[in-house]
């Protein structure tokens, strides 16, 4: 089986799952191993949301925001680490942007949505990077 091969099975798998949560979720890539489990996922956020004003982000305008770019992320880490945990073996690289690590007047919403997930990320990483399972953002 080619290991870049794009996992449709767990990608609905996981969209259902983060649907029945509330949640959006859209997997950019998700790559099986030889044995079947996942070995990369990567998560790109896709969505018409823009970026909103900090003094007009409230959170009715956030909570969409945040199901796209934080939320998912989350729901799709949780999807395939049991996999690559039990092989000891994978990573998890979830795609942002410049306004979760740098603010910029008049584009709040996604940045901080950003930032959350960027934060959970290297977390995730420290707790599984010595189980040889890699999480990080670009």
């Amino acid at each position: 089986m080619n290991p870049l091969e794009v996992s449709i099975r767990q990608y609905d798998r996981l969209s259902s799952r983060s649907h029945q949560s509330g949640r959006y979720s859209r997997a950019g890539a998700l790559n099986r191993g030889a044995q079947g489990s996942i070995d990369v996922a990567v998560y790109q956020p896709v969505g018409n949301v823009g970026f909103v004003p900090a003094v007009e982000l409230d959170a009715a305008k956030f909570q969409p925001i945040a199901n796209i770019f934080a939320f998912s992320p989350i729901e799709v880490s949780h999807g395939v680490l049991p996999g690559m945990l039990a092989g000891g073996d994978g990573a998890i690289v979830v795609v942002g942007g410049l306004t979760a690590t740098v603010p910029m007047r008049g584009l709040s919403g996604v940045g901080p949505a950003m930032a959350a997930a960027r934060n959970y990320i290297f977390t995730l990483n420290a707790e599984v990077g010595p189980k040889g399972v890699y999480a990080g953002t670009t």
